[in-house]
Parts: C-alpha cells; structure tokens; sequence
C-alpha cells in the first residue's frame, strides 16, 4: 500500500513538472506578479481602456438649456414614492427587493468580477445593442462616468412617468410571470420592450433603466432629458414645451449619482438611443466624433451585416477601444483571436450569466483591442472562423493537452478543457484558460 502511494505521488510531481517545463517553454509561464492575481493577466496597460488625454473634448455634454424632467410633479412625486416605499418594511416594493436580493448581488459580484478580470477601465462606455440595461456596463466598468446604448426601442414620454406615479410601478412589479424589471432573466432577449409598452399603453419603454437604476444601482436620479441627434451629429436637448407636449421620444439620458468607494456621491449619465441599423446616417456622424475608452458587446444579433459593422465595430477600431463580448459571434469579427476566460473560473462568476454566455455551463467571454476587429465584411479571417466554431477537427491531441488532462483526473477537475471547441484553437485557448484560472486553482484548492 505505501508502494501504490509512493508511486502516484511521484507521478504526480512528475507530470506536474513537465507541464511547468512546457509552459516555460511555450512562454506561457505567468510572471510572478501575474500568479499574485489572476487579474493582471488581462490587465495589459496598452489595452486597459484608458483615456488618451490628447483626445479633443468629449462628445457627451448636457447643454445647461435642456429641459430637466425632474422639475415636473409627476416624476418628483415617483422618485419621493420609490425612495418611501423601498425602505417600509411591509410594502410591496420592499418585499420585491428582498426577494431578488441574493439575485443582484451574486450578478453585481459576478459582473465587478469580468471587469476586474480583464481590467476594464474608461470614463466613456459604447454599449451598442444594449437596450435599456445601465446596471451591466457600471457594475463592469467601475470607473465608468457615461454609457451610450442604443436599442430599437423608444425612450417614452413624460405621461409615462405620471403613469408610473398613478400606480403603474406596483402592477410592474407584481406582474410575476413577465417580471420586467429582474435582472438575472432572460426577457430581456425574449420579450421585446415594445410588448411592455403596447401591454401597459406606454409612449416607449424607458421607465425600465430608470427604475433598474434607482432599484437596484441605489442610484439618486439628478436629472432625465429627452435629445435627438441633428444631420450634423450634434446632440440637441428638447425644451419645456416640447417635453410636456410630445407624446414620445426616442432618446432619453438620465443623469444620477451613486456612493463612490469613499462615501461620496459619484455623477454618472445613462444615454440611450432608439436606432434602427438601417437609418445609419445621423447617427454615423454622431459616431465619428464620439470617444470612449470600452465597447462591451452583450446578447447582440446572431450574424452581423454592414450596418452592424459600421455601427460598432468601425467606431471601435478608431477609438482603439478595449472590447468584451459574450459568446462569439459568427462570422468571428475578430481578425485575431482574442483572449478569453471561462465563467466558471472563479466562484464569483460561475453561477452568472453574461448574455449569452453561462457560467453554469462553462462558457466563455472574450477580450480585445479595437484594432483587431474586421472593419468590413470583407475582413473576416474564414480560418479563425473556423477554428472557433469547432469545425476544424482531427488535430491530434498535444502532448500538453494530454498531461493537463492526466493532471485533471488526478484533481478530480473535470473543466479544465472544453470540448465544445476543437483543433488548434481549444488548445490556444486552453493556454489562456490556464492563465486566467488554472494557477488559481491550485492556490485556492
């Protein structure tokens, strides 16, 4: 008996050397700092996202004559009702934020956590796609004073907030078979916002990212403006008269603040654009003079046309952008691989998901530079393409591949390889895996 244990545990030690040789030799053995924290290893300061002083003035001001829907009764009187009823014990508010409570926590943790993890860091965030979904950019990007989304549907009307006001919140949260408000569904992807208007008789659906913000960022509403964006590019704020008299709006910015890590508040700004990919034109020229330093890609189309190219992916590449996204998109709109990270990586993110990617299944994110992405359909690397999507096969298993997996059965590890993706590229992204949690593990096991 003491032979059998002598002789694993030297199989062991040897089979973990090799691999540590092979990682040495394949440059792919993590400085010491790196082993300190798995998230220095996507914190590369050349594609952290910073903002490039030499940058000409930002593009996302309020002008000082729009119009603040805050100075109206009906949504002074709805911000007074949130803040009342959320802190009775027994009202109907409360009960709806105690039930989703561990929900949105483990989600905020989780989301903090990617951002971390890839060191996701910018003043100005591009959240093409979006919709009305505030909390997932500023939970990533802790530093974050300003996300642009843009979705099909409208921002809505002041008489929606009346609505809201006159008893509309209490039916939206007692609505338990749709839920719109809850962070941790998938309706989002599911029910398209214009069923809640139609469904409710709301001019636009932009009550949502107000009420997510106030619910559960525990953000204080400063302000809620309606703009438009002129043939020039330039953003145009409405007036008094036009706010009360309009019965819908496409666009909205609600500016609030929340506690910084210090206790002080913090100014943030939520814009969101009704845009439909085929009326580029307007929106090209807002684009071409707007800078951020992220672009986060979340739950978008399936496959992507030229519209959807120039929308996102263009603007990307000029301002450099550090970019994440959920599941690959295909055709890939990477012209390199960029790095990736399972979800089950860590405890804070395995039970979450981002978009499309689930972390109880052990799917991926993936991580880039603006100047990588395809510029135009005719970019796409067919061959990474191929790679990713699983449909080059028959490549013999490396000689790593086969020490990691022996080490796996001896851990009791069962994903550390993921058999979705075949070939070259599971084992490039088996490297990068062991990166990002593979040493982590073996600190904390």
């Amino acid at each position: 008996m003491c032979y059998i244990i002598y002789m694993k545990k030297n199989i062991f030690i040897l089979s973990l050397l090799t691999v540590l040789i092979l990682l040495r030799q394949t440059n792919y053995w993590p400085s010491s700092a790196a082993m300190l924290s798995p998230k220095t290893i996507f914190n590369n300061p050349d594609i952290a996202g910073k903002e490039d002083k030499t940058l000409p003035s930002r593009s996302l001001t309020i002008d000082k004559s729009a119009y603040n829907l805050m100075a109206e009764p009906a949504l002074a009187k709805l911000i007074a009702k949130i803040k009342t009823d959320s802190k009775k014990p027994d009202s109907y508010l409360a009960a709806y934020l105690a039930n989703n409570a561990l929900n949105n926590f483990s989600l905020r943790r989780g989301l903090k956590k990617i951002g971390r993890t890839f060191g996701l860091q910018g003043q100005t965030i591009y959240y093409p796609f979006g919709g009305f979904d505030p909390h997932t950019p500023f939970w990533m990007v802790q530093d974050a004073r300003d996300v642009f989304s843009f979705g099909l549907d409208k921002a809505g009307s002041l008489s929606d907030f009346e609505k809201l006001a006159e008893g509309l919140l209490e039916q939206l949260i007692q609505d338990k078979e749709k839920d719109y408000l809850n962070l941790t569904s998938n309706l989002d992807a599911e029910v398209a916002y214009e069923k809640l208007a139609q469904e409710y008789q709301l001019d636009g659906s932009g009550i949502i990212a107000l009420l997510r913000i106030m619910l559960f960022m525990q953000g204080d509403i400063q302000g809620v403006y309606f703009f438009d964006v002129n043939q020039k590019g330039a953003i145009t704020f409405s007036d008094q008269e036009s706010s009360r008299q309009k019965k819908s709006f496409p666009n909205m910015v609600i500016e609030f603040t929340v506690k910084g890590p210090d206790g002080q508040p913090v100014k943030k700004r939520y814009w969101y654009k009704s845009h439909n990919l085929k009326r580029f034109r307007r929106f090209s020229k807002f684009l071409e003079k707007f800078k951020f330093e992220v672009m986060l890609l979340k739950g978008v189309m399936s496959s992507w046309n030229t519209d959807a190219v120039k929308t996102a992916l263009v603007p990307a590449k000029r301002n450099n952008a550090i970019v994440s996204t959920d599941k690959l998109i295909e055709p890939v709109i990477w012209k390199n691989a960029p790095k990736s990270f399972r979800l089950d990586s860590f405890p804070e993110t395995k039970n979450i998901a981002f978009g499309y990617t689930s972390g109880p299944s052990g799917e991926k994110i993936y991580l880039g530079e603006g100047k990588d992405l395809i510029g135009s359909l005719k970019e796409i690397n067919p061959q990474l393409t191929a790679d990713i999507s699983g449909s080059v096969s028959g490549v013999r298993e490396s000689t790593l591949e086969y020490l990691i997996n022996a080490l796996r059965s001896l851990f009791g590890r069962s994903n550390l390889l993921d058999p979705s993706v075949k070939g070259v590229t599971r084992a490039n992204n088996n490297l990068e895996e062991i990166k990002a949690g593979y040493f982590y593990r073996l600190r904390s096991a």
